[in-house]
């Protein structure tokens, strides 16, 4: 297992799910093989320069649970449901600071379409802040494994719930990672 800022970076199925067991099954527990390459992809976010604009990634309407259009950001399969997804801004305030880290609810979700594993990670674009998940700060990329969730609708629609802890402000970015496909969602976060 790595660590990244001070917080573990699953390096298999097995470690993640022991670190954020809101996700996993247990039978997840044994899978001890190493997470698939496709999901350790380099970082490749976008920079900014000094007084440049967060560039925040616009919301398309997206068919979610019961049919309904609601606005996410990203081309999918998997995307953040929580203060992000609607406007591409996050207040802090609204989700209070657990240990020094200020933090908003975010229940990442998958089309029923991807059974597939995911992996997200990020950081602040115009500061030092990591960007950490949990349901309180535990690790520094969350890492959900291919199959059933916890949490999965009978729709077929996989979750992770939880939380995304950052230290301040500031333009923040995330990348999406699965087996096919790897995406960017950036968004802004402003005091309360």
């Amino acid at each position: 297992m790595i660590s990244v800022d001070g917080f573990p970076a699953p390096a298999t199925f097995a470690e993640a799910c022991r670190l954020e067991a809101s996700v996993c099954l247990a039978s997840t527990l044994t899978d001890t093989g190493l997470l698939p390459a496709s999901l350790d992809r380099p970082l490749k976010l976008p920079t900014l320069q000094a007084g440049e604009a967060c560039p925040v990634t616009h919301s398309a309407e997206v068919a979610t649970l019961d049919s309904f259009l609601i606005p996410r950001p990203g081309p999918g399969p998997v995307y953040p449901d929580g203060a992000v997804a609607m406007q591409g801004v996050a207040v802090l305030g609204h989700g209070g600071s657990v240990n020094g880290w200020a933090n908003f609810k975010t229940l990442w979700f998958s089309r029923p379409s991807y059974q597939g594993p995911w992996v997200i990670r990020g950081k602040q674009l115009d500061g030092p802040s990591p960007v950490i998940f949990g349901e309180r700060p535990t690790v520094s990329e969350l890492v959900v494994p291919a199959g059933p969730t916890v949490n999965e609708t009978n729709d077929g629609y996989r979750e992770a719930p939880g939380g995304t802890y950052i230290r301040g402000p500031g333009c923040y970015a995330e990348q999406v990672d699965g087996l096919s496909f790897s995406y960017v969602i950036v968004f802004q976060v402003v005091s309360g």
